[in-house]
C-alpha cells in the first residue's frame, strides 16, 4: 500500500512496515506494479521498518566502510584482504543511505575463517585461524614440519588482527621426536605430553631414527608438559647391571624367571638380555614370578608325583591312565627343583632361597656352561602369534554374568598379578562379578580352544536382531581403570581370532582378493596398537570393539560373526600372520570407504607429516570403472586403502599383495608369525 506522500508499505500481521527507499523494494524484489492506491492506510498501526536481510553487502554515503548484515546487525569487513578471502564480490554490494544503516546496531567486527594463516604488519609472529581465535606458529620448523607454505600467509594491520583473540600455541602432533637446545634428553610426543627416552639402548629398541629428532628452542620446549616415562615393549628381557637376575617386561611391569630351566623352556636368548642401569631398571614394578606355559608337564627333583601346568598353576595328574589319555609323553616332563616347585604347589616346611633366579651366565661362570644348552634362537625372524585384548564394553555400577558352553575356570587376581582364588565351573554354569573399582581383576579362561564364553549381561544384537553378539573366543577379563573410571570387560584371544571377529572387513562376498586384503589390514591395524601398548591411554586394552558407541576403532562382533561369515574366515586363513610394514614398523593402516577417486594424504587429514607415514602422502588414485557413492565419499576421510578402488582392483585380477601396494606407497607385506 502507499500512502499521501508517496511512501510504501508492506501489510503484515495487521501493521504496516515502511520500506525506507525505494532501492530496498527493488532489492527484495517486490514489483512496482503490485502497490495498491487509494486504501485507508492510517487503519493499520505502525510496525518495525522494512530493513535489508541477512547476507546482504552495504556501505553507506557516509564512509566507504563495507558491513555485512548478519543477525539484523551489521558486520564491518575491515580489510580488502579479509572481504577478498571471503570470496564476496564488489558488484553485490549495495550503497544505502545513513539513516538505513542506522536500523542495524553494530555487531562483531567479521573475523578470518579457520585454516588462514596471518601475521601483523611489521612482526614476525604467524598465526593459524581456529575456532575463530589464533594460535601462534613457535617457530619456523613447526611451520615447515606441518606442511604449511609460507606463500599463504595474510599481512594485515594490527588492528585487525587483535579481532581474533589469542588461544595459545600450535603444537608438533603426536608422534614426533623433540629434545631442549640445551639438553642432551630426548622425548616422544604422546597425547601432547613429552615422555622421555630413558635411554639409548631403549631408544635403539623401539627402533627410532636420530634423524628425527627435532632440536626445539628451550621456551618452545616448555609447551609440552611431562608425560609418563616411556618403557620398554612387552616381551623384553632386562636386568640391573652388575646383577644376576634376569626378568621378562609383561604388561609394563617386570616379572622373574625362576630358573635357567624356565629361561630354555620359553626360547629365551642370553643374547637379547639388556643390561639396565639402576635408575631405569627401577621404572619398572615388580609383577612377581613368570610361570612355566600351559601343557608343560613338571616334577619335583626326588618326587613322585607328576604335574601339568592349566592356567597358570600345577595340577596333578592322578593316575596312569589319565597321563595316557590325555597323549602326554614321559620324555617330555621337567624335573625341577624343590623350592621352584613350591612356587605351584604346598610343600611342608618349604624355603624358598635364592637359587629360585635365572642368572646371566656373563655373570655366572657356573652358569655360562649351562647356557650351551639353551635353545637355538636362530630361526626366530617369524615370532609367535600375540595376543590381542579388546574392550568389549565397560559399567559403571551393574553385575557382569559370564556363562560357556563348556567347563571354564573363575580366577581372581590381586594388583600383583598373583591368583588368590580359583573357581571351576561346569558347561552352562553361571558365575556373576559384581561391580568393583579395586585393583584387583577377575579372568574367565575357558578348558580348551573350544569352549566358547558368553556375556550374559551384554547386549549387541545383530543387523536383523536375530542373534544376541556376546559370545567370545579366549579369556574375558573384568579389570577396573583409574584413567576411565569404569569397570571393563576385556576379550582377550589370539590376534587371528580377533580378525575373524572383524566385521568390517568386508561385506563383499564375491571376491577372494579382496577378502585378503581386508583381513590383513585389519590385522596390520591391530598390530599396530598392540606394538603401541594400546590406543587409549592409560588404558589396560589395546583397542575398544566399537559397538554400542564404544568407541571408533574396529567393529569387532566376536565368534558368532565367524558363524555368520565363514568365506572371510577361509580367507583370513590364507592370510593369516602377515602384517603390513614400512621400514620395518607396522603401518597405521588408515582406510576409508570411498576416496572419491584420489587418496588424500594423511599429513593433510591428520597431520601425520613425518617421513615414518610416507606410506599415507595420498595422491594415489582408484582403477577406472570404479563405482562411487557421494554419500560414502562424504563421510570418509579418504586416507590409506580406498575400499571401493580396492574392491575394483580385486573385481579386475589384481592379487590381494599388490593392492595393498597400490594404495599403501612404499610398504612391504611380511609374514610375523
Amino acid at each position: 500500500l502507499s500512502d499521501k506522500n508517496g511512501n510504501i508499505y508492506f501489510i503484515e500481521k495487521g501493521q504496516k512496515r515502511k520500506f525506507t527507499s525505494p532501492q530496498l523494494f527493488e532489492y527484495l524484489n517486490y514489483e512496482w506494479t503490485d502497490i495498491k492506491e487509494g486504501l485507508e492506510i492510517d487503519f493499520y498501526l505502525g510496525g518495525l521498518d522494512m530493513i535489508y536481510p541477512d547476507g546482504t553487502l552495504v556501505t553507506s554515503n557516509k564512509d566507504d566502510k563495507v558491513y555485512l548484515i548478519e543477525n539484523k546487525q551489521r558486520r564491518e569487513i575491515t580489510s580488502l584482504a579479509l572481504f577478498d578471502i571471503l570470496n564476496y564480490k564488489w558488484g553485490n554490494v549495495i550503497s544505502i543511505t545513513e539513516d538505513e544503516m542506522d536500523h542495524f546496531p553494530a555487531g562483531a567486527k567479521m573475523i578470518y575463517p579457520d585454516g588462514t594463516l596471518i601475521k601483523a604488519d611489521n612482526f614476525s609472529a604467524v598465526y593459524l585461524i581456529e575456532s575463530g581465535k589464533r594460535k601462534e606458529f613457535t617457530s619456523l620448523t613447526l611451520f615447515e614440519k606441518l606442511g604449511y607454505k609460507w606463500g599463504d600467509i595474510i599481512s594485515i594491520e594490527t588492528e585487525e588482527i587483535n579481532n581474533h583473540p589469542i588461544s595459545g600455541n600450535i603444537l608438533y602432533p603426536d608422534g614426533i621426536l623433540i629434545r631442549s637446545a640445551d639438553n642432551p634428553d630426548i622425548y616422544l610426543l604422546e597425547s601432547g605430553e613429552k615422555r622421555k627416552v630413558t635411554s639409548l639402548v631403549l631408544f635403539e629398541k623401539l627402533g627410532y631414527n636420530w634423524n628425527d629428532v627435532l632440536d626445539l628452542h628451550p621456551d618452545e620446549f616448555k609447551n609440552y608438559p611431562d608425560g609418563k616415562n616411556l618403557t620398554y615393549p612387552d616381551g623384553t628381557l632386562i636386568k640391573e647391571k652388575d646383577q644376576s637376575t634376569v626378568y621378562k617386561i609383561e604388561n609394563g611391569t617386570k616379572k622373574r624367571f625362576t630358573s635357567l630351566t624356565l629361561f630354555e623352556i620359553t626360547k629365551s636368548s642370553w643374547e637379547n638380555v639388556l643390561d639396565l642401569d639402576k635408575e631405569e631398571f627401577v621404572v619398572y614394578l615388580d609383577g612377581g614370578i613368570l610361570k612355566y606355559p600351559d601343557g608343560t608337564l613338571l616334577k619335583q627333583i626326588g618326587g613322585d608325583k607328576i604335574y601339568v601346568m592349566k592356567n597358570g598353576n600345577a595340577e596333578w595328574i592322578k593316575s596312569m591312565e589319565e597321563f595316557l589319555a590325555a597323549g602326554y609323553k614321559w620324555s617330555n616332563i621337567i624335573e625341577i627343583s624343590t623350592e621352584e616347585m613350591g612356587l605351584y604347589i604346598d610343600i611342608e616346611n618349604k624355603e624358598i632361597g635364592n637359587n629360585d633366579s635365572v642368572d646371566d651366565p656373563k655373570n655366572n661362570e657356573e652358569d655360562n656352561n649351562s647356557a650351551n644348552n639353551s635353545v637355538d634362537d636362530s630361526n626366530n625372524n617369524v615370532s609367535s602369534e600375540p595376543l590381542m585384548r579388546v574392550a568389549i564394553y565397560a559399567t559403571t555400577s551393574e553385575d557382569i554374568i559370564i556363562t560357556a558352553n563348556g567347563n571354564y575356570s573363575v580366577n581372581y587376581y590381586n594388583s600383583t598379578d598373583t591368583i588368590y582364588k580359583t573357581e571351576n565351573k561346569f558347561s552352562a554354569e553361571q558365575a556373576a562379578v559384581p561391580y568393583f573399582d579395586s585393583a584387583d581383576y577377575v579372568k574367565f579362561i575357558p578348558s580348551s580352544e573350544n569352549v566358547i564364553l558368553e556375556i550374559l549381561s551384554y547386549e549387541d544384537l545383530s543387523w536383523n536382531e536375530e542373534v544376541n553378539d556376546n559370545k567370545f573366543r579366549g579369556n574375558i577379563e573384568i579389570k577396573y581403570s583409574n584413567a576411565s573410571n569404569k569397570l571393563w570387560v576385556i576379550n582377550e584371544l589370539l590376534l587371528e581370532d580377533y580378525v575373524n571377529g572383524i566385521s568390517e572387513s568386508s561385506t563383499r562376498s564375491d571376491s577372494i582378493e579382496y577378502l585378503k586384503v581386508s583381513g590383513t589390514i585389519a590385522r596390520t591395524y591391530a598390530m599396530h596398537y598392540i606394538e603401541k601398548g594400546g590406543k587409549h591411554t592409560g588404558e589396560s586394552f589395546h583397542l575398544k570393539n566399537s559397538r554400542n558407541e564404544n568407541g571408533d576403532d574396529q567393529i569387532y562382533n566376536g565368534y558368532n560373526f565367524e558363524l555368520r561369515a565363514p568365506k572371510i574366515t577361509e580367507a583370513n586363513k590364507l592370510t593369516a600372520g602377515y602384517i603390513i610394514n614400512y621400514n620395518d614398523k607396522t603401518i597405521v593402516a588408515a582406510y576409508s570407504s570411498d576416496s572419491g577417486g584420489t587418496t588424500k594424504s594423511g599429513c593433510d587429514v591428520w597431520y601425520y607429516c613425518s617421513d615414518d607415514y610416507s606410506y599415507l602422502s595420498g595422491g594415489v588414485k582408484d582403477p577406472e570403472n570404479t563405482m562411487h557413492n557421494s554419500k560414502n565419499i562424504a563421510k570418509s576421510h579418504g586416507v590409506g586403502m580406498s575400499t571401493v578402488g580396492a574392491y575394483q582392483m580385486a573385481v579386475n585380477g589384481s592379487l590381494w599383495q599388490d593392492i595393498i601396494k597400490h594404495y599403501y606407497l612404499g610398504v612391504e607385506v611380511e609374514k610375523y608369525y
